[in-house]
């Protein structure tokens, strides 16, 4: 298998020499429902796909991304997946490609014209998933879907080359490749930590607290490699698509210009049309789409919009205050955010403070940089939170349990802390660290992508050390106390500062009204700040607990069903009992092959 994943590598390197040079905005096939019952999940491909379809780091998947992120939204879907949530993530396909027909080419242009470009990878759907799992990778790879795997150190392999002599001949070149394969790791430091489950869990005693030992903390790990995953991804994206301000400025400029004087005749009025990706849609799969979301977060029906940095679906009601006195709570499982700055000096004014009349220059305001530094600073409050959370646990099961002679020091599976509940991720870090990304007086660091990177996968954990001290995040290893976490900054900065009250984009903030997305306050004007964040309507993209405890508004047909309250084989049975599972397995299909229900997904 390992033999298989170089190769997988090689071509993804040959793939991407001449992926640079022609990259290109694509859309997917008609996925029109038919008379058939039984409809194809994943399509036909003769051979191996001539888009790579696995890859093993960023730097093969950046040239990917484009033909899977098609116009006009640009938007790239990104989901975890893993082997005990393959149903779900198959169902959720089946209404992603016939219900919601996401990433389908437009019959008609921008102009009402109609389409006549093609998609050079028709059979690729239009979606990234992300996993650390071997087997899953290579079954979604071999069915055409565009994976990334995230394969960690091999543990086996080091205890083997330990073992070595130091004489051996081949010891060298074994720690070589071994170092290699931890360079190339993203997520080197968070694995040295444990705080990352490796893809198969170590059997040997002595090694079993590599696997993020007690209660939920198991989920939680799961969830920081997501969210490690996603600073890296859109960190990258915004790398590799900056454009400068002044640049960008004088382009518009002149076409501005040339526009005014009517050159028809020359072909000066024709703009070339974007390539790339705009946004990155991280989405949960133990979901039902049943319409398309784009309307809803590409915001072209708002010419002067905000543009914001991150859009999210919430997870309590707008009505509620929250841990740090705001509205809403943002839900990780449906998550956009901006990775272009393309059409973001078209957001609505931004002053250098409240009492401004004069607008500050749009070229300035950056989504992409907000949006990639609020991803860094989740990353940084989720590391302390689960950090702190392991440590914690680990020190009550040593002292609720004395080991015997020849026994494990760390009674770590103990019935006492199986059902252990780890803390929540959008109470601790995510939203505290949205808030505090949205403010320009706390002191969180400001990193740079490589420096990130470097901190999260060095593999020298002082690089990682120093940017959580620095935040004021590090965990103290006696008493596993962080000096001031997220959740404590973001309290205390509400506590000092007037209350925020919600305004409309038009309306210009008040002497009383600090508007987040409309006063840079007293550190001046910083390039991509101030970082604006939009929450999506409540019922439209209601919690699970919402759609299927009740209480939604008459006559509101969600855009998402997402059944994230249900544990276990529960998620399944109420989207059966609510007539969205249109999933049909191989065993109960007449091809022998995954195939969706087309009269589940007509009714649903």
């Amino acid at each position: 298998m390992r033999l298989r994943l170089v190769a997988y590598g090689l071509a993804g390197l040959l793939f991407e020499l001449v992926a640079v040079a022609r990259l290109t905005t694509a859309a997917t096939s008609s996925g029109n429902f038919s008379n058939a019952t039984h409809l194809p999940l994943f399509p036909t491909i003769e051979g191996e796909p001539e888009l790579p379809t696995l890859h093993l780091s960023l730097s093969s998947l950046l040239p990917i991304l484009p033909h899977l992120a098609p116009g006009p939204e640009h938007t790239l879907a990104v989901t975890l997946a893993t082997t005990a949530f393959k149903p779900l993530l198959y169902n959720w396909l089946c209404f992603l490609r016939y219900k919601a027909k996401w990433g389908q080419t437009p019959e008609f242009d921008m102009h009402g014209e109609r389409k006549t470009a093609e998609d050079p990878y028709p059979d690729t759907p239009k979606l990234l998933v992300v996993t650390s799992d071997e087997d899953l990778a290579l079954e979604l790879s071999d069915l055409g879907v565009v994976t990334w795997l995230i394969l960690g150190i091999d543990w086996e392999e080091w205890d083997e080359i330990d073992r070595m002599a130091d004489d051996e001949p081949t010891k060298a070149e074994a720690i070589d490749n071994l170092q290699r394969a931890m360079a190339d790791d993203l997520f080197t430091n968070l694995r040295l930590l444990d705080l990352i489950i490796p893809s198969v869990a170590p059997i040997e005693p002595e090694d079993i607290h590599k696997v993020v030992p007690w209660g939920t903390l198991r989920y939680q790990s799961l969830m920081l490699e997501r969210t490690a995953v996603m600073s890296a991804l859109v960190g990258a994206l915004v790398e590799s698509q900056r454009s400068e301000a002044a640049a960008r400025k004088a382009e518009d400029a002149d076409w501005r210009e040339r526009a005014l004087k009517h050159d028809w005749e020359s072909g000066l009025l024709h703009r070339e049309p974007f390539q790339g990706v705009k946004g990155v849609l991280m989405v949960d799969n133990d979901a039902v789409w049943l319409s398309s979301p784009t309307p809803f977060i590409s915001h072209y029906y708002r010419p002067t919009g905000p543009y914001p940095a991150i859009v999210y679906a919430p997870d309590m009601s707008p009505h509620t205050r929250n841990a740090w006195g705001t509205h809403t709570m943002p839900c990780a499982c449906f998550f956009y955010t901006r990775v272009s700055d393309d059409g973001a000096q078209q957001a609505a004014p931004i002053y250098l403070d409240p009492s401004s009349n004069e607008p500050m220059d749009p070229y300035l305001y950056s989504p992409a940089e907000g949006a990639a530094a609020a991803w860094r600073t989740t990353t940084l409050c989720h590391i302390s939170m689960l950090w702190q959370a392991l440590e914690t646990g680990r020190r009550q099961a040593s002292f609720l349990h004395t080991p015997d002679e020849g026994e494990a020091p760390l009674a770590i599976s103990m019935p006492a802390m199986s059902k252990a509940r780890a803390p929540s991720f959008q109470a601790t870090s995510l939203g505290p660290a949205l808030f505090l990304s949205e403010q320009l007086t706390i002191d969180m660091p400001e990193i740079s992508h490589e420096h990130f990177l470097d901190a999260i996968g060095s593999g020298n954990l002082d690089d990682l050390h120093f940017l959580l001290d620095i935040a004021g995040l590090g965990v103290d290893p006696i008493t596993a106390d962080v000096h001031q976490s997220c959740l404590a900054q973001a309290q205390a900065y509400q506590r000092i500062t007037p209350a925020r009250k919600p305004t409309g984009w038009h309306e210009r903030p008040t002497s009383l009204t600090l508007q987040y997305y409309d006063s840079l306050g007293a550190a001046g004007p910083r390039p991509h700040t101030p970082i604006r964040v939009e929450a999506l309507p409540y019922d439209l993209f209601p919690p699970g607990m919402r759609y299927f405890d009740g209480g939604l508004e008459p006559g509101v047909r969600p855009c998402v069903v997402h059944a994230n309250y249900a544990t276990g084989n529960r998620k399944e049975e109420l989207l059966r009992d609510k007539g969205m599972w249109a999933l049909v397995r191989p065993e109960e299909s007449d091809t022998g092959l995954w195939t969706c229900d087309a009269k589940v997904m007509r009714a649903a």
